[in-house]
C-alpha cells in the first residue's frame, strides 16, 4: 500500500491556520462541506443559492435592485469577469493602488482599457483622500477601480463612502475588490453607490475558497447589456449568461463547487445568528486589541497610521520572515504568511478573520517574536 504523501503529513501537523486567507474554518462549516453533492440544476441547489443571496444582501448593504451572482472560481475570476464585461478599450479608468493586490487590479484593468490612470501610495499607506477625490472630480473617468483592504500591506481605504458619492456625482462607476472586508467592515453597496462588489467565502465569511461572490448595480448591468455585442467574452465569464441562468432557473450556468456552496450557506448563517453588527464590531475590537498587544511587545506594524489599519490582517515588519514563519509552523503548528513580492522576507501577515480567538492570535505573535 502506498504511503501517505509527505505534504499531507505536514498539513496534519498544522494546529491553526492564521493566514490572510484561506482562514480557519469552524467545525459546523466543515461538516456542511462533507454533505454529498447534489446536481446544481436542481430545486435543492436553487433553494440554497436563493438563501445565500438573501443572507448576503444585509451583510453588504445591498437592496433588492442589486444583482448578486455566485461564480465558480476564485475571487479574482469574479473581479476580472466584472472588468471584462464592463470596460471597453476607450473607457477612461482610475485605479487606486496601495499594495500587491492593487497592482494585480491594475494589471487586469490594463488588459481591457488603453486609457488607465493610476494613483499610488507607498506600502503601508493609502492614497490621500483629497487627492483621490480631486482626480475623480477633474478626471472625467468612466470607472474607478480599487481594493478596499489590501492584505499585502494591511491597509484599508475607509473614505470609500465619500469616494463613491463623488464618483456618482461625476457619473463614474465604482468597481470594488472587497474580498477581505465583507464581514469585517461596514459596507453599504446601495446607499454609497458601489456598482460592482466582488468578494469570496475564504476570508471573513469563514468558509472554503472556490466561489466568487459578485454584486452588480442595475445601472452597471444596463451598461454591460449595451456593451454585450461589442465585446468578445468567454462563455464562462459572461455575466449576462450568469444573470440569465440566475433569473430564469435560479442556478449557475456551469457546475459550481457544490460542497463549497453548502459551506458558504452555513458560514453566513453563523454570522447572522451572531448578528451582523456584532460580527463587524468583533473584527474591529479584536484588531485594535491585537495591534495594541503588538506595540506593547515592541514589534513594528507596517501601517503606522492607526486609522487605516486592516481589521482583517495584521502586517508586521519582521526580519528573516521566511525562516521565522517556517519555524513557527514546524515548532508550534501555527500557519501564517510572509510578505509578498519584494517584501517576502521582511513582512509577516497574520489573519484576524472570522470567529478566531483573540488570545490565540496573541499567542502566535508571542511565539513568532520568540523565534
Amino acid at each position: 500500500m502506498q504511503e501517505e504523501p509527505d505534504v499531507f503529513r505536514r498539513l496534519s501537523r498544522v494546529k491553526e491556520v492564521l493566514t490572510p486567507g484561506p482562514t480557519s474554518i469552524p467545525e459546523d462549516v466543515r461538516r456542511a462541506a462533507s454533505i454529498p453533492p447534489f446536481p446544481h440544476n436542481t430545486e435543492i441547489f436553487s433553494e440554497i443559492y436563493m438563501n445565500i443571496e438573501k443572507l448576503l444582501r444585509p451583510l453588504i448593504g445591498a437592496s433588492r435592485d442589486e444583482v448578486i451572482l455566485l461564480m465558480s472560481g476564485s475571487s479574482t475570476l469574479g473581479l476580472e469577469s466584472v472588468i471584462l464585461n464592463s470596460i471597453c478599450p476607450k473607457d477612461k479608468v482610475l485605479v487606486i493602488k496601495h499594495g500587491f493586490f492593487s497592482n494585480l487590479l491594475e494589471d487586469i484593468v490594463k488588459r481591457y482599457s488603453a486609457n488607465v490612470d493610476v494613483i499610488e501610495s507607498r506600502w503601508g499607506s493609502i492614497p490621500q483622500e483629497d487627492k483621490v477625490l480631486g482626480l475623480i472630480e477633474n478626471g472625467d473617468y468612466d470607472f474607478i477601480c480599487l481594493v478596499h483592504c489590501d492584505t499585502s500591506t494591511g491597509t484599508t481605504i475607509r473614505y470609500l463612502d465619500r469616494l463613491c458619492r463623488v464618483a456618482k456625482k461625476y457619473s463614474s462607476y465604482v468597481i470594488l475588490d472587497a474580498v477581505s472586508t465583507v464581514g469585517s467592515e461596514f459596507i453599504e453597496v446601495s446607499n454609497w453607490g458601489i456598482d460592482a462588489l466582488v468578494t469570496g467565502p475564504q476570508k471573513c465569511l469563514g468558509s472554503y475558497p472556490g466561489v466568487a461572490i459578485v454584486s452588480l448595480s442595475r445601472e452597471l448591468v444596463e451598461i454591460i447589456e449595451r456593451k454585450d455585442s461589442l465585446l468578445k467574452k468567454p462563455f464562462y465569464m459572461d455575466l449576462m449568461v450568469h444573470i440569465k441562468y440566475k433569473e430564469e432557473c435560479s442556478y449557475t450556468p456551469t457546475t459550481p463547487p457544490v460542497n463549497n456552496v453548502y459551506a458558504l450557506l452555513v458560514g453566513l448563517l453563523k454570522i447572522h445568528r451572531f448578528g451582523i453588527d456584532n460580527y463587524i464590531k468583533l473584527h474591529e475590537d479584536r484588531a485594535k486589541e491585537v495591534y495594541e498587544y503588538v506595540e506593547d511587545l515592541g514589534l513594528s506594524i507596517l501601517a503606522k497610521d492607526r486609522s487605516i489599519r486592516s481589521y482583517s490582517v495584521a502586517v508586521l515588519e519582521i526580519e528573516n520572515a521566511v525562516e521565522k514563519v517556517r519555524k513557527l509552523e514546524g515548532i508550534y503548528g501555527y500557519l501564517v504568511s510572509t510578505g509578498l513580492g519584494q517584501y517576502r522576507n521582511s513582512l509577516v501577515r497574520i489573519g484576524m478573520m472570522g470567529f478566531i480567538n483573540t488570545e490565540l492570535i496573541k499567542e502566535v505573535i508571542s511565539k513568532l517574536r520568540s523565534i
